[in-house]
């Protein structure tokens, strides 16, 4: 799944165009792949970069080069923009 925003011909899966901070978004921001029953986020080479706060300890860890796992309750900050993982 592609996390960005509409426009310039893409239409990402997950469309923050509407956020408060869709300035600092760009097209395609973040991917979300799922493998071997796994969710991972990377970050898809952006200007703002992404970083995932974990539930299991609060703390926040920038993703560079690696894909990094995720799970329920964890927030994916994107650009200045948030989303909660259920």
């Amino acid at each position: 799944m592609i996390i960005g925003k509409a426009g310039q011909g893409q239409r990402p899966d997950v469309d923050l165009s509407d956020c408060a901070y869709s300035s600092f978004v760009d097209f395609q921001h973040a991917i979300l792949n799922f493998c071997l029953d796994q969710w991972y986020v990377e970050d898809a080479e952006s200007h703002n970069g992404v970083k995932v706060e974990k539930a299991e300890d609060g703390e926040c860890y920038k993703v560079i080069h690696h894909p990094c796992r995720v799970s329920a309750g964890d927030i994916l900050h994107i650009a200045n923009t948030r989303l909660l993982l259920t």
